[in-house]
């Protein structure tokens, strides 16, 4: 069995291995859904046959694994050519797109309906969004209660309430005519009355393809979605559509505005929560803080989440699995919990918008990035979509990544890597570029582009040096997705302390990836979490349905094939009965429980308030007599205790994941900061040899290691930019030894001279071949080269004397190229440079006296859409926005630097130090 496990533990790492370069042959190694996927939008559903082979074989070449077909609206002056959605034309693009994509290797995922969120012209009013608000009334003379209506909605009263001088509740719903009037006099001044209304949203499908306009769907309605299924199950039958030719349906983030009802709300939340919601009315119309409010809004809330996830996700993803699918689901954004609405989707997607603000030298961010408006990408709230796919024992998780990572024409490969890299470390195994768009070939520069996206498509400047970023991202996914998550702790999501602390009028909570710090950072739960991300702890999140789903063998928490040593509750007031029952439970089963400061005293919610309470009191005190709970101010100190023990990576400044296959453990490491340059550092796992690799460059070996009582220390060399995949294994390796760049900087070399500057391919013109005495931005040259975007090769000779050349090799540092630069010397291909830091390895032997060196820099391409802009080119013949979500227009931007713009120096390689 050993042997086995270290095969397997083997093959991975050849898997992996791949020649530098991101050549087609190299790329084929991989299995489509190991490759990057992307998103595909198809304007207007205007594409050809011909159009999508082109498409998807650009993509394949690129390294792309797979595409997710989003058709949305269209290009002005192509109407005659749009297909309306779901049309048997639609659907026989739709079977060729398949049978391309198979051919090619390639998988393909589809949004269940057009824009977002689900709706369209098959959407009735019965079926569509609904809403709920309570205004305070003044009954007096002929007014109507309706003349309290919001202005200009649908809206229809659902009860007409009053609470007389000492707050006794009546309903007056009967004595409303038809007309609003109220045909009892009873009524007195002194009274507060209340009306309180259900209407439609009226709010459309967003960025609808034709024939995907529409009304919005109402999501807590289990009739709405089986209606709504049903005109995919027909056209996909009759279509002869078999099952898994389209691998996966997908819903968007929750973006339905408004809506925090559906018609037998009331009804379902007496089955739910144990009693009338109309008695309340008069707390969800008062704000004001109360703790019988709080109760009352809790209770709503939960009443959404529950058929949230009762009638809607449970339905749609039943529908896709009876039509051979599988689903992808962003629970973002919705006002469900999280963790149990990613649970049910086969694959659990988060989302990346944004750029994170790293503190890597030398890595651009994009001025015009409104943080207040977007917020950041933040590893806490992409955690809830990798904890749930743990849990729920799913082996892929997915993200729409890069979304608005800089703003049009604008972005460089290396600013997505570090992006990429911290999905990796937040559990995410299934990237999705956001995005691609479907163009003709035909179609001029810059093609068809969707607006919120960083293109990855053919027209992008970035295109030919595409393939790095894909093969790196296939070599570390094929780790990721073929091994276990290794994590420790187990950390309570209180969903029931957010809902009771929210003050929306709409009564809900919505848990927004863009604005999550008023519901995560600022919680207390958000606070812990932080706490053991900074502090090296690997952790997952739990809800309350994942908790009474636990099973414990010995001291282990375990669910499916996962495992726990600990569950931590964080420092709350509230606490479910049920939940808290289960902790018991299973500590009494020998699970380690730590509570921060204290057991929750009190419950949320409103129905036998203090039978519960009296349930909660008994149960605290069984509790306490239970030694593996643990009450506790300082949760480090404890979880040492129990022997949980933190890893160093992270008060190194390095991020990680830690995953397991069999008895290896895989580290995935990445320095996404300035503070981490070359150290010791202790990882907890014991392993007899562990192999470093670096899916950039390609180099491998066994590092030097040391044994200690809890684990393995390794030297580990990792330069901000860079990420490594460790191996470690129980059993003594003959791998070739891992062998650390020792440098000598004080006799680092200026590659002076004159250079030749020779543009080769570009637009909107080639200028001429121009001698340089001094290296700079291409723009400052002026003329043809301040707009030029597209490749240049700089060349010069160099001399090195004989007393300084290395007999181990040398690192070229291309200073801060813009923005890649492919580099050979004496004729020698030594790759790619197109991630920070911006250095390459030099093979010992290469470097002689008398040298030649070309490096053929690729810039942006914006200074090209500057003189489009300029020309008042008619290209943007589609929706399209600025990052600030303005028109967009580039005529009066200035140029982004290009070329080679600063020193580039030749570094001497010291002795090669494979045991430190």
């Amino acid at each position: 069995m050993k042997t086995i496990v270290i095969f397997i533990a083997t093959l991975i790492l050849v898997i992996c291995t791949s020649l530098i370069g991101g050549t087609e042959s190299s790329l084929k190694k991989y299995n489509n859904e190991a490759k990057p996927w992307t998103y595909w939008w198809w304007m207007g559903s205007s594409v050809t046959k011909q159009g999508l082979t082109q498409n998807l074989e650009d993509l394949h070449t690129a390294g792309i694994g797979g595409v997710h077909i989003v058709p949305i609206y269209g290009e002005k002056g192509d109407e005659n050519n749009f297909v309306q959605y779901l049309s048997p034309q639609w659907i026989e693009l739709l079977k060729y797109t398949v049978s391309e994509a198979k051919r090619l290797g390639m998988g393909v995922d589809m949004t269940t309906g057009t824009g977002w969120p689900f709706g369209g012209p098959h959407v009735t009013p019965a079926d569509a969004a609904k809403a709920f608000y309570v205004v305070p009334v003044k009954i007096k003379g002929q007014s109507s209660v309706l003349d309290y209506r919001k202005s200009n909605d649908n809206a229809k009263l659902l009860a007409l309430v009053a609470y007389d001088e000492k707050g006794n509740y009546r309903n007056l719903s009967a004595h409303v005519n038809v007309g609003g009037f109220l045909d009892w006099g009873g009524v007195q001044d002194t009274w507060k009355v209340y009306a309180a209304f259900q209407c439609l949203t009226q709010q459309q499908v967003k960025r609808a393809a034709p024939g995907g306009e529409g009304l919005v769907l109402d999501y807590f309605s289990d009739s709405s979605i089986l209606n709504y299924m049903k005109k995919f199950e027909d056209a996909f039958a009759k279509a002869g559509i078999k099952k898994g030719e389209v691998r996966s349906f997908y819903n968007d983030s929750y973006e339905v505005y408004g809506a925090n009802w559906t018609t037998d709300f009331l009804s379902a939340f007496r089955k739910r929560r144990g009693y009338e919601l109309l008695p309340y009315v008069r707390y969800i119309a008062d704000t004001a803080s109360s703790d019988i409010r709080q109760r009352v809004v809790t209770d709503y809330c939960e009443t959404i989440s529950d058929v949230l996830l009762e009638r809607f996700t449970v339905n749609w993803v039943k529908k896709c699995h009876e039509m051979g699918m599988i689903t992808r689901n962003q629970a973002h954004g919705s006002p469900g919990n999280l963790l149990d609405l990613y649970a049910l989707a086969d694959i659990p997607e988060t989302e990346s918008f944004g750029a994170s603000g790293f503190s890597i030298p030398g890595l651009r961010q994009d001025a015009d990035y409104e943080e207040e408006r977007f917020g950041r990408p933040n590893p806490l709230t992409m955690k809830f979509a990798s904890s749930a796919a743990h849990i729920a024992g799913h082996r892929l998780v997915s993200s729409e990544s890069t979304t608005w990572l800089g703003d049009h024409f604008k972005v460089s490969l290396s600013q997505i890597k570090p992006q990429i890299d911290e999905l990796f470390v937040s559990g995410i195994n299934h990237v999705f570029f956001h995005g691609t768009t479907y163009s003709p070939k035909e179609k001029p520069f810059p093609g068809r582009l969707f607006y919120a996206s960083t293109n990855y498509g053919a027209s992008s400047h970035y295109w030919n040096e595409l393939p790095a970023l894909t093969e790196y991202i296939s070599k570390c996914q094929t780790v990721l997705q073929h091994s276990e998550p290794d994590n420790d702790v187990l950390l309570y999501f209180p969903i029931h302390e957010v809902w009771r602390k929210q003050k929306s009028e709409l009564m809900i909570r919505l848990f927004d990836v863009h604005k999550s710090k008023d519901w995560l950072q600022d919680s207390n739960f958000g606070r812990l979490a932080q706490q053991l991300w900074n502090g090296g702890y690997t952790f997952d999140y739990i809800s309350d349905r994942m908790i009474a789903g636990l099973a414990v063998k010995g001291k282990i928490l375990v669910s499916g094939k996962t495992q726990y040593k600990a569950i931590v509750v964080p420092n709350i007031e509230c606490i479910p009965v049920e939940t808290l029952s289960h902790l018991r439970d299973l500590a009494r089963k020998g699970a380690t429980i730590i509570f921060e400061s204290d057991i929750p005293a009190d419950v949320p919610g409103m129905f036998d308030v203090e039978k519960k309470r009296k349930s909660i009191k008994s149960i605290r005190n069984e509790l306490v007599q239970i030694p593996t709970i643990h009450k506790t101010s300082n949760i480090a100190a404890t979880l040492l205790k129990e022997g949980i023990y933190a890893e160093e990576l992270a008060s190194k400044g390095l991020e990680f994941v830690r995953k397991r296959s069999g008895d290896s453990t895989y580290y995935f490491i990445t320095n996404l900061g300035d503070k981490f340059h070359e150290d010791w550092v202790q990882l907890h796992t014991k392993a007899e040899s562990i192999e470093m690799y670096d899916p950039v460059n390609e180099r491998r070996g066994n590092t030097s290691l040391r044994k200690t009582k809890t684990g393995t220390s390794i030297y580990l060399q990792l330069l901000p930019g860079q990420s490594c995949i460790l191996t470690c294994i129980n059993n003594t390796s003959k791998n070739i030894k891992w062998e650390t760049l020792q440098v000598d900087e004080t006799n680092k070399m200026e590659i002076k001279g004159e250079w030749l500057l020779t543009p080769t391919q570009g637009a909107p013109e080639i200028p001429a071949p121009v001698t340089l005495q001094h290296l700079g931005s291409w723009t400052s040259l002026g003329g043809k080269y301040k707009t030029f975007s597209g490749k240049a090769v700089y060349s010069t000779s160099f001399y090195v004397p004989l007393e300084r050349l290395s007999a181990n090799g040398f690192i070229l540092d291309v200073g801060w190229v813009r923005e890649t630069a492919r580099v050979k010397i004496n004729g020698n291909d030594l790759g790619l440079v197109w991630c920070l830091p911006y250095q390459i390895v030099i093979p010992k032997g290469v470097i002689q006296q008398k040298n030649t060196i070309e490096i053929e820099v690729t810039n942006l391409s914006f200074n090209r859409i500057i003189q489009l802009d300029k020309e008042d080119e008619h290209w943007k013949k589609f929706y399209f926005v600025n990052i600030r979500y303005q028109p967009y227009d580039a005529s009066g931007k200035k140029p982004e630097d290009a070329g080679l713009t600063t020193p580039i120096y030749l570094i001497p390689r010291t002795e090669i130090i494979s045991n430190k």
